[in-house]
This record gives structure tokens, sequence and C-alpha cells, in this order.
């Protein structure tokens, strides 16, 4: 069985280390948005080759 300093102890430690959950939301939709903005430059890039052609 823990003491109340090791509970506290334990708690803290998650509370640093552990990734706040808004964190992880606002980089995963950060992650979304690279990956969408980085697919339509290659398309906008593609279709100018095509029309180039």
């Amino acid at each position: 069985m823990c003491s109340d300093s090791e509970k506290n102890m334990s708690a803290f430690a998650d509370q640093n280390h552990a990734p706040n959950l808004t964190c992880v939301r606002l980089e995963y939709k950060a992650k979304v948005y690279h990956l969408y903005t980085y697919r339509l430059k290659i398309i906008n890039i593609l279709c100018e080759k095509m029309h180039n052609y």
C-alpha cells in the first residue's frame, strides 16, 4: 500500500509527464491540417504541369 507522500508524488509525476488531452487533440488537428495543405499543394503543382504540357 502506498503512503500519502508516495501517492502525491505519483500524481505529481503523472501530471507533469502525461500529455494533456487538449494538447494531443490540437497536435492531431495540426498534423491533419498539414497533410491536407500538403496534398493541396501537390494537386496544384500537378494541375499546373498538366496545363503547361
